[in-house]
């Protein structure tokens, strides 16, 4: 009877294990999928504005520098492709 119990609750912990682990690599290849199919540059210069999210005065300073990277950041995914 003891023995029963322990392989039943060691089948549910590897089972969890098997889930969580092909769950979270689903949800890691989803999320490079949508980071890889925003190649245009205006969309990396969005995701930095949204995480930054700076006030007017910032947007002027940081507009160029976002448009020199978001070129080279262009240019590497194309050359992944």
């Amino acid at each position: 009877m003891k023995t029963k119990s322990i392989l039943i609750i060691a089948a549910t912990l590897l089972i969890g294990f098997v889930i969580g682990f092909l769950v979270n690599g689903r949800l890691t290849q989803q999320r490079f999928q949508h980071f890889v199919n925003q190649d245009h540059f205006d969309a990396f210069k969005y995701r930095m504005m949204d995480a930054i999210k700076p006030n007017e005065n910032q947007v002027k300073d940081i507009e160029p520098i976002l448009d020199e990277y978001a070129e080279k950041v262009h240019l590497t995914m194309e050359k992944t492709k």
